[in-house]
């Protein structure tokens, strides 16, 4: 099949690349928002970190059949049907449907959330990366790198300040890749792919109060002015009510260890 590679979110990740993997000298920001976990704490039960969890995000896409793929979702349902656990992963706006992205989901209370609203996958091996190391110097310094001119987040209306302080790049993780996953539907056969690492934005977002929320982001690339955008309208549903076999847990906000 001659489509496009699903997303241009990730070409689109024309971020500062050289910012990966620099010591930052600014503390990190406790007043970003409410709800997000600060950037350098390990949110949530494990106790990972933001990279870990961007890895787990990125394993997450990648399992995912053709048929079934967040990638591809226009509605919320595809989204909705791949979660599971205590923390579901939401993708950012994808170039495969118009824009901007309207997606509805349902989520028992207890829940959170790891929002990537502009993200960067390398995969190989592949001709762009051969080796995982090789894997890591494309996601630092993609060609097309330019920069994003404009990266916001709101939760409920409220602006995610100092967004850049959730840049990350993940390790080097294992993929697993069905026979049937979405990158059969742009090369035609199962994608070669073994490893994986994540570069872009990530948030980790604390359960949320049962009721109806509203996550939005809009990126604003210099690469041609190219803009994505991208509204999340979740409904929160209480202990009471649960969803399927989802057991609720703690509804109050969990910043784990270094919060």
């Amino acid at each position: 099949m001659n489509r496009k590679l699903p997303r241009l979110v990730p070409i689109v990740m024309l971020v500062v690349l050289s910012a990966f993997g620099a010591t930052s000298t600014t503390p990190a920001y406790d007043k970003h928002h409410p709800r997000v976990a600060p950037r350098d704490s390990k949110p949530h039960g494990p106790g990972m970190t933001y990279e870990e969890w961007a890895a787990a995000l990125l394993q997450w896409v990648y399992s995912q059949p053709v048929d079934a793929s967040p990638l591809s979702d226009t509605t919320g349902t595809l989204t909705q049907q791949a979660e599971s656990g205590k923390v579901w992963f939401l993708p950012g706006p994808s170039e495969l449907v118009p824009q901007p992205q309207k997606l509805f989901l349902t989520m028992p209370a207890g829940t959170a959330l790891f929002f990537s609203p502009l993200g960067f996958y390398g995969a190989g091996p592949t001709p762009f990366c051969p080796t995982p190391e090789q894997c890591v110097d494309f996601v630092k310094s993609h060609p097309l790198a330019g920069g994003v001119a404009a990266q916001d987040v709101e939760i409920d209306g409220v602006p995610v300040s100092n967004i850049d302080q959730f840049l990350i790049l993940s390790p080097v993780v294992p993929l697993h890749v069905p026979a049937n996953g979405f990158w059969v539907d742009f090369v035609g056969k199962p994608g070669p792919f073994t490893f994986g690492v994540f570069g872009g934005f990530g948030l980790f977002i604390r359960p949320l109060a049962p009721g109806q929320h509203v996550i939005h982001a809009r990126t604003t690339a210099r690469f041609g002015r190219v803009a994505f955008e991208i509204t999340y309208t979740i409904t929160v549903t209480p202990c009471d009510d649960k969803l399927g076999d989802h057991e609720c847990g703690d509804e109050q906000p969990d910043g784990g260890e270094g919060d």
